[in-house]
């Protein structure tokens, strides 16, 4: 929690509503008029749906959509980011897998630049 708040996100203001349907957290926010950095998570899923930066320049938003079960968890496959409301990148993922499994050194920060993804 401690990070969140370094990195712009005031975690002592939060609220709950309904997104697509769906009950969410927003965090960083103290409603829906708070023009604060905050995130949105599902509330039932706990998934990342959205994240909201304002600056200068105005805000940016990246949302994460089309939720789908993947192995034990849940994968976003369309990705959207907007600048002042204008869609700047939509990214699309096809024919995901999950492997069975993961080097042990998925992590390890020494490696990364090795990883074949």
């Amino acid at each position: 929690m401690q990070k969140l708040d370094t990195i712009g996100f005031d975690i002592s203001k939060s609220y709950q509503t309904q997104k697509n349907g769906r009950q969410v957290y927003v965090v960083g926010a103290k409603d829906a008029n708070d023009q604060s950095d905050h995130f949105i998570i599902d509330k039932g899923r706990l998934i990342f749906l959205k994240l909201v930066r304002y600056s200068d320049k105005g805000n940016f938003e990246a949302e994460f959509r089309n939720y789908e079960k993947l192995g034990g968890g849940w994968i976003a496959p369309t990705v959207n980011a907007k600048q002042n409301g204008k869609m700047i990148l939509e990214e699309k993922y096809y024919d995901i897998e999950s492997p069975s499994e993961l080097p042990h050194n998925i992590f390890d920060l020494e490696k990364f630049n090795e990883a074949e993804w």
